[in-house]
């Protein structure tokens, strides 16, 4: 509900004070690093925010070389900047400074969804399955659905809620989501499947579901 102006200046401010903590301790890692994070969120309302950012933690970066969070902010400074080659470098970079993080994983699968290379993606999913012998939190894989969803890649979507239908107690909320991302994908039978057992887990939703399935009627 706020104003894209008012966002705008309020950001603006943010990043220029932000920016005064950089200059103000240049040897603070962390202050590069909150600069670029805030800066790489900032986009939608100031296109060449992250530029800076990026630059001054590039220069900064002998600063903390180890540490993982450096990489996977100047990746996404890159990827928002249409760098796609050189993002994915970064975020293996960091990655690879942090294999055992599951985290770690999903900030690359997120990459990879952005980058619009689905299976490396849900490689990542296999990796913390396999390797790490570790689950999924719902919220990471809810992360990753998101970036799918944005960037219309319906199937990517669809494996991910299959998977979290799987793993944790089913919800009538992820049912309706993935009706959506079936219908969103053209296989009608399938969105109606998932609408009906959304509507079993919730009857409240049965106004939502039946203009769900008279917009899929309505398909040509």
């Amino acid at each position: 509900g706020v104003a894209k102006e008012t966002a705008t200046d309020v950001l603006r401010d943010a990043l220029a004070e932000l920016r005064r903590s950089v200059d103000e301790e240049p040897t603070s890692i962390r202050h590069h690093l909150f600069y670029l994070s805030v800066a790489n969120r900032a986009r939608v309302a100031i296109a060449d925010a992250p530029r800076d950012a990026a630059r001054l933690l590039e220069g900064a970066i002998a600063l903390s070389p180890t540490r993982p969070q450096v990489y996977f902010e100047l990746g996404q400074a890159d990827l928002l900047d249409g760098n796609i080659t050189q993002g994915l470098a970064r975020y293996r970079q960091g990655l690879a400074l942090s294999f055992s993080v599951l985290e770690s994983h999903v900030d690359v699968a997120t990459a990879y969804v952005l980058a619009g290379r689905p299976d490396e993606a849900l490689n990542e999913f296999r990796v913390i399955q396999e390797e790490l012998k570790r689950t999924v939190p719902q919220d990471q894989y809810v992360r990753v659905i998101r970036a799918a969803e944005r960037t219309g890649q319906w199937p990517v979507v669809i494996r991910l809620y299959d998977d979290l239908l799987a793993l944790y107690p089913p919800t009538a909320d992820h049912y309706a989501k993935l009706a959506a991302a079936h219908a969103r994908a053209g296989d009608t039978a399938k969105a109606r499947q998932a609408a009906e057992r959304a509507l079993k887990l919730d009857p409240g939703i049965q106004a939502d579901f039946d203009q769900f399935i008279k917009t899929l009627d309505d398909q040509p």
